[in-house]
């Protein structure tokens, strides 16, 4: 499966394994567009209500990728702050998005995230919570990200 989080929407691609054809759904929000358009770093508020904007539209296209065998995810594209890039591709799994959210969160409860720009943080916050989204309802563990530098 791939996952591309684009500024302002998002492309999922799997193959169906009854046709073997490649699916696609396009859903209309992004990593820019997630959390409105203000530059600061994302409230707790914010942050719940882009989780059910996010299980809005992930769990009825969980229910049409359910025949998907690999349990592994591709991301492309996942904007991330120059100071977490070291590799182009990295792996990671779930306990990994889990911590990253985790921090996150208490970044939205008053924490610092030093060296990352507001702006930086709410691209990088949505797409972890984008990204946690899909892993969680889709049963996905593993996957490999393709780092876009902001």
């Amino acid at each position: 499966m791939m996952l591309q989080i684009g500024a302002t929407e998002i492309i999922v691609q799997w193959q169906d394994q009854t046709s073997s054809q490649v699916m696609q759904a396009r859903l209309p929000f992004g990593h820019a567009n997630l959390f409105g358009t203000d530059l600061r770093t994302p409230s707790a508020f914010e942050m719940e209500s882009a989780i059910e904007i996010v299980e809005e539209h992930v769990m009825p296209l969980a229910r049409k990728i359910e025949a998907v065998t690999s349990r592994e995810i591709l991301v492309k594209d996942f904007p991330t702050p120059a100071r977490f890039s070291s590799e182009p591709d990295s792996t990671f799994n779930l306990d990994a998005v889990e911590r990253e959210f985790s921090h996150i969160a208490a970044v939205t409860q008053g924490r610092s995230y030093s060296d990352i720009e507001p702006v930086e943080m709410r691209s990088f916050s949505a797409s972890v919570l984008i990204l946690r989204e899909f892993m969680h309802h889709l049963g996905i563990e593993n996957g490999t990200v393709n780092c876009l530098v902001t």
